[in-house]
């Protein structure tokens, strides 16, 4: 309780009891007076004896006895004076007393009077400066003697007003319509009356447990009272120690309890208007000890507050008050279902309230998981509380948000901050704001300033702001709010009292579709006109600045303001996060699109942006135009260069109905694609004009989803045609579309011819109401391409998605499949990084009905007719192909490994293959061409490299049969360098061939030791139970020229062929075997095996030159009993052959005379087919080939004898080989050049 409300009331109540005992007193006085005497004659002596009495001038106007039983006595316009000091001359003026006396008991001695009627009293209790007050009379010792009360059955009193002056010199007073009381010594006080206090009537009962004579004699006393106002009342119940001594209230006891229906009820008690809140109860019990006053079992319940939570109710309170003991209060309840408490303490109410020095406070509140904390000193002056207190806040910042204005976000806002706050006559101050709020640092300083025209100014510096790290919603169902929101039209009134100047600055905003960071202007405030004077942020490192101000016209925020961009870079720009908005059911986007806010303002907003980077193409020079006026927003497109394409576009927004409506349009005159492309700085591979694009978009709807669900999306342009490649292969496009239907999907098509070929493209999404929820948005994105290859269709379907990995070029699965008659071709998987997807492996698969069919619609090569299929797994990257886990079978030949493709730049192919079987006799060539005779590809070798690595379990060539045939090779820079090697006679090759040089030029080395030459053939002979004879070779070969025919033509080089012991097979039909054989069934007629196929050794040694492979040393075959001898050349160029041989008899009788067939044996032909015939008469050394000569020259020279006489022809032909072991570049350099005639 107030200090200044509990003197008052002890004033009153004294002055109160004083004024109507002496009342009383002297009006009793008078009556007995009247009754013996006579009036008119003891007027005077009677004022005189009054005066004298209270030490205050006495006056009685007139005074009558009316003689009926009882008697009554009337008294006129009494009054008694007040002090010098006073504001009036008199301190009570009664208009009328009348009292009722028993005459009967006069005539025994005894005054009894039955009743007392006061009417028209008016009394005004007051003090001096020096504390005196007006209700004091006599001295000291009389005034503090005790009054004795007559008895009355009944005192009333009417018209009566009883005032009081305040300590602000105002007057405070209660008018008593009419009021009855019993005041007797031997019955309980009781009063009952009708009272208006502040124009409220009231009506008034007391009752006591004693007299009131009885109270005044110092007992103790208790009574109750009862206040009663339209829809509100106030019981109180009071034990009162004694009533004698006002200034000692020792031991008083008082509970009370105030209901109603609506505070308002009370606006007139209290002087001012409260709020329409109610119901309400309010109620507690209070104790009075040492000088302080204990208040305990405080309970309030409110209903009707005009915010979310509007019911309030304290559980529990306590609260203490006094002179010589610290103030506090502390309560606990609810507002709404949030539980709150407070805790204050101060100094001693009197030192608290007193107009000197400064107190100490300390407060606490909580509400929920946010606390207020405060502590320092206060001084409670005449005009305004002064205050320097240490203030803190923690936790939840939204809490008393959600409490009082209704925002219905559950996600925390945590806040941790301290500031130094002071409050003085020049204002408020918030100075070293320390702390963090929803994450983000806060520091700065703040002062507001009291004057004619309040000022806040300061700085404020923020760090990290996350503009969704609390989602917050404006209040549903908050009585009273729309009022609110919608009473104040025109210019807030603060606005036109308060100046600001602010400097604000935050080091980053997050949450926005891109990160601003050093944000930093000034927000000032003058006449009613908010300015933002030099804004400048970096959005997405890009700098931004601009100016903005906001004032009221007509009754409306108008906003203007312009927005500078020299430089942005899309490439820069980011999604945070933050995209993070909800979409599902109950979300943003199903809300009701704004309206009230957009018809509530009108603004003016001008973008310029100087250029604009990072995108497919260069843009500058955008302007861009922005008005808002009575709900309907134009946008203008006032001129935008993308790629030195002049684009101009509008959109408008009208919110003036029940819903949104949106319109926009865009056009681009022409699009030049070479002048596109070279603006992009890339070649100008593609031209051509594309006329007319045109855009067109409408929606409608009450919220986002229904707005997109109802759009309607076109984009068009003319037919336009355009030059593809460096060929400028022709391309034309009658139409190309973008189409959206309201609840359909978005749907991209173009129909025309590409190189020759009909097209037509159709590409389909998801429906745009699904971009609303980004992350599932178009979980199947398809294009369908159907076209021709040759004379057959083609289709191509592309299927891929949701949008978002699309968009982000992060973990897109693509499923595309090919397919043409007989055949169709699959790839599919998830690539990782889109946009660098070297790491990212797909799965690929190619299954081909006939091999030939099908690479006849894409290349002129001729391709066996045989099924072919291939899967792997196929990592695309920066202009290369990679093939990994490759499985492929062509016909009967198989392949698995690696390949390596590579186009950007040098074009380069590795692979590292193994197979079970290759089998080239199905790859058979039917072209008119021969492979020899072709020209030599010499800018494809010299523009790619390669490398290959082949192992195959089986090698079959036509005629061969290869096991654990390896191959390595490479290309590079026009240089083939390769080896290869099989398990058969340990089988080794090597081979360089030369592009690099003016012509073309090729070395070889082969070189095979003790292999069985059946082990070569595909069909080889069974074994027979024989040792076969087993082949060496060693060969060494280079040549020049055009074509292989060339070089084979210039081969220079030389070839060694020896054989082991062993039994020649008869009739074989492979290569060496059969020549064999049939030179004996031509040498040895009627032969068929035996001894006479027995073979001890062979040799032939050829000297390559031009092209002409010479038996320089001849060729010797020695068997048991005979050695066949012979010599001739092989023309590498036609692959003609000559050769003779004849038989020797190695003994004289080791044979029969007729068993050997005199003449020559002729080898004619070609190397693969070779033919032996007889020649008796020795015609083939005469008439032979020109070619040949030199080696038919043999078989009539001395080396034939000496082949002859030797004991080993064979070891003979052997020692004259060379080495055959110089480099294969020094071979090539010894290549003469080819000549002219050849």
């Amino acid at each position: 309780m107030h200090a200044a409300g509990s003197s008052t009331i002890r004033r009153s109540g004294k002055l109160l009891l004083w004024g109507v005992g002496l009342l009383l007193a002297a009006t009793a006085g008078v009556m007995l007076l009247l009754a013996t005497l006579d009036a008119g004659v003891y007027r005077r002596a009677l004022e005189q004896q009054l005066s004298a009495a209270l030490g205050r001038t006495v006056s009685v106007g007139s005074l009558s006895i009316s003689w009926s039983l009882p008697a009554t006595l009337s008294a006129r316009d009494l009054r008694i004076a007040n002090p010098h000091w006073a504001s009036r001359p008199d301190f009570v003026i009664a208009a009328s007393s009348d009292v009722r006396v028993d005459l009967i008991g006069l005539w025994y001695g005894q005054v009894v009077l039955h009743a007392l009627r006061l009417r028209g009293v008016d009394m005004l209790l007051e003090r001096n400066a020096d504390g005196a007050s007006n209700w004091t009379f006599g001295s000291p010792d009389r005034s503090a003697s005790s009054v004795v009360l007559p008895d009355f059955d009944s005192v009333s009193l009417a018209e009566a007003r009883i005032a009081w002056r305040q300590g602000d010199g105002s007057t405070a007073q209660i008018q008593v319509d009419s009021a009855e009381a019993r005041i007797r010594t031997d019955a309980p006080f009781e009063l009952h009356g009708q009272v208006r206090y502040g124009e409220t009537p009231m009506r008034l009962a007391v009752k006591a447990d004693k007299s009131l004579q009885a109270a005044l004699e110092g007992k103790p006393w208790r009574l109750s009272m009862a206040l009663e106002a339209k829809d509100a009342s106030l019981t109180l119940d009071a034990r009162l120690p004694a009533l004698n001594s006002f200034n000692s209230l020792e031991g008083a006891e008082l509970g009370f309890n105030v209901k109603g229906e609506r505070l308002d009820a009370w606006s007139g008690v209290v002087g001012q208007a409260l709020p329409r809140w109610g119901p309400y109860r309010l109620s507690a019990r209070a104790h009075y000890t040492q000088a302080s006053l204990q208040v305990e079992d405080l309970r309030l319940s409110l209903d009707g507050l005009p915010m979310q939570a509007s019911h309030l109710e304290i559980g529990s309170g306590t609260a203490v008050v006094g002179a010589n003991i610290d103030s506090r209060l502390t309560v606990e309840g609810k507002i709404g279902d949030t539980a709150f408490s407070l805790d204050a303490g101060s100094a001693p109410l009197p030192t608290l309230w007193s107009a000197s020095g400064t107190q100490p406070l300390t407060l606490r509140g909580s509400l929920a998981q946010f606390t207020l904390s405060a502590e320092g000193s206060v001084a409670l002056t005449d005009a305004v509380p002064h205050f320097d207190l240490a203030l803190t806040a923690q936790g939840d910042a939204l809490e008393p948000a959600r409490v009082f204005a209704g925002v219905l976000s559950r996600q925390p806002m945590p806040v941790d901050l301290a500031a130094r706050l002071t409050h003085s006559h020049e204002g408020y101050a918030a100075r070293n704001i320390r702390g963090r709020y929803v994450g983000t640092t806060v520091a700065g300083d703040l002062v507001y300033a009291n004057g004619p025209r309040a000022r806040l100014s300061g700085t404020l510096n923020l760090g990290l702001l996350d503009v969704w790290q609390a989602e917050v919603k404006g209040p549903e169902g908050v009585p009273g709010a729309r009022a609110l929101a919608t009473t104040e039209v025109g210019a807030p009134r603060w606005l036109e009292r308060v100046d600001t100047d602010l400097s604000l600055r935050i080091a980053t905003i997050a949450g926005l579709p891109v990160t601003a960071r050093n944000v930093s202007g000034r927000v000032q405030l003058r006449g009613g006109v908010i300015e933002l004077p030099g804004f400048a942020a970096i959005l997405a490192d890009t700098p931004v600045t601009g100016d903005g101000t906001l004032r009221w016209k007509d009754g409306r925020p108008l906003v203007a303001g312009n927005v500078r961009i020299a430089l942005l870079d899309l490439a820069r720009l980011g999604v945070s996060g933050a995209s993070g908005a909800r979409s599902g059911p109950g979300s943003a986007v199903d809300e009701a699109l704004p309206l009230t806010q957009l018809r509530a303002s009108d603004a003016n907003l001008q973008f310029d942006i100087a250029r604009i980077v990072g995108a497919h193409v260069p843009i500058g020079k955008v302007a861009a135009l922005a008005r808002l006026q009575g709900g309907k927003l134009a946008v203008e497109l006032a001129s935008a260069m993308v790629a030195d394409v002049p684009l101009q576009g509008q959109a408008t927004l009208d919110t003036s109905g029940s819903a949104w409506r949106l319109d926009a349009s865009a056009t681009a005159e022409r699009i030049d694609l070479e002048a596109l492309l070279r603006s992009l700085k890339q070649p100008a591979t593609t031209s051509g004009v594309i006329p007319g694009l045109q855009l067109q978009f409408a929606a409608q709807g009450t919220s986002a989803r229904a707005l997109l669900a109802q759009a309607t999306l076109n984009v068009r342009s003319a037919p336009f045609s355009l030059a593809v490649g460096r060929d400028r292969s022709p391309v034309t496009v009658r139409s190309a579309s973008i189409d959206v239907e309201p609840g359909g999907p978005v749907r991209a098509s173009a129909a025309g011819s590409a190189l020759g070929t009909p097209m037509d493209l159709t590409v389909v999404g998801g429906t745009l109401v699904e971009l609303l929820n980004f992350e599932s948005a178009w979980p199947k994105v398809e294009a369908n391409l159907h076209t021709t290859a040759g004379k057959e269709s083609l289709h191509v379907t592309l299927s891929s998605g949701p949008l978002r990995r699309l968009i982000g070029l992060r973990d897109v699965p693509l499923v595309l499949q090919a397919t043409l008659p007989g055949a169709q071709a699959s790839l599919q998987g998830t690539v990782n990084k889109l946009a660098a997807s070297a790491a990212t492996p797909l799965t690929g698969r190619v299954e081909i009905a006939n091999l030939a069919q099908t690479a006849a619609l894409f290349t002129t090569a001729t391709l066996p007719a045989i099924p072919f299929t291939a899967a792997g797994r196929i990592t695309l990257g920066d202009g290369e192909v990679a093939i990994d886990q490759l499985s492929a079978q062509a016909g009967k030949s198989d392949a698995t490994g690696r390949l390596r493709l590579r186009w950007r730049g040098r074009p380069a192919l590795s692979a590292d293959l193994s197979s079970r079987l290759i089998d080239t006799t199905q790859w058979g060539t039917t072209d008119e061409v021969s492979v020899v005779d072709r020209p030599i590809a010499v800018k494809a070798l010299l523009s790619q490299d390669a490398q290959l690595r082949l192992r195959a379990e089986r090698f079959i060539l036509p005629g061969y049969d290869l096991a654990k045939w390896q191959f390595n090779g490479t290309l590079a820079n026009g240089l083939i360098e390769f080896s290869t090697a099989a398990a058969e006679g340990d089988l080794r090759g090597e081979l360089r061939f030369d592009v690099r040089r003016d012509l073309p030029g090729v070395a070889l080395r082969l070189s095979l030791k003790e292999v069985e030459v059946q082990t070569l053939y595909t069909a080889a002979a069974r074994p027979t139970g024989a040792t076969a004879p087993r082949l060496s070779m060693r060969a060494q070969l280079a040549g020049s020229g055009a074509t292989l025919r060339d070089m084979l033509a210039t081969g220079q080089g030389e070839l060694l062929l020896t054989a082991s012991a062993g039994t020649l097979p008869m009739g074989a039909a492979h290569g060496l075997e059969r020549l064999a054989g049939n030179l004996l069934l031509v040498l040895l007629p009627g032969r068929r095996g035996g001894d006479d196929a027995q073979l001890e050794c062979a040799a032939a040694r050829f000297s390559i030159a031009n092209g002409i492979a010479t038996s320089s040393d001849g060729i010797a075959l020695r068997l048991k009993y005979i050695d066949v001898l012979g010599g001739g050349a092989a023309n590498l160029k036609t692959s003609e052959i000559l050769f003779g041989y004849r038989a020797v008899r190695r003994e004289l009788f080791s044979l029969n005379l007729l068993s050997l067939t005199s003449g020559f044996a002729k080898v004619s032909g070609t190397i693969g087919h070779p033919t032996v015939t007889l020649d008796p008469r020795g015609l083939l050394i005469q008439g032979g080939a020109a070619w040949a000569s030199a080696g038919l020259s043999l078989l009539a020279g001395d080396l034939w004898r000496k082949l002859e006489s030797s004991t080993d022809p064979c070891a003979r032909i052997a020692a004259g080989a060379q080495s055959m072991g110089d480099p294969l570049e020094a071979v090539m350099r010894a290549v003469p050049p080819l000549k002219p005639a050849q």
